[in-house]
């Protein structure tokens, strides 16, 4: 994607990656100059006036459950990309971020396996429980 699609900036949990990908798409961004950035939870990136990426989560025991979890704001419109997250995952998000989580559009975790999205997720996730 980074050869293909101008990328000014790769989102890290800065965590070295586990797979076979990881130091190749390291390669990639170096050899492109793309700052790569290591985040944490409660972290705040603001891309411009309008756009903010709330960090939820970031790192963690599990691979998967070390994803980076963005809720991301444009205007008034909010989508929740819970990356590779699990179960695991997904309900410390909703303990730690209860009133939060509400957004117009969900990424389900973990590309929809039944190992993601608890009941708890979606529902704290649904656009009725936006309150933040």
């Amino acid at each position: 994607v980074m050869r293909a699609v101008p990328v000014g900036r790769l989102i890290t949990n800065g965590e070295a990656g586990e797979t076979a990908l990881w130091a190749p798409v390291m390669h990639v961004a170096d050899s492109l100059g793309v700052v790569v950035e290591a985040v944490a939870a409660g972290d705040t990136l603001d891309l411009d006036p309008s756009v903010r990426l709330r960090v939820l989560g970031a790192g963690g025991a599990d691979s998967n459950d070390a994803s980076v979890v963005l809720l991301a704001e444009h205007g008034h419109t909010r989508w929740l990309l819970t990356g590779d997250a699990e179960a695991a995952g997904e309900a410390a998000l909703v303990a730690r971020y209860p009133d939060l989580l509400g957004a117009d559009v969900e990424k389900v975790g973990h590309h929809g396996s039944r190992t993601s999205s608890p009941p708890a997720l979606v529902e704290a996730a649904g656009p009725c429980r936006r309150r933040a």
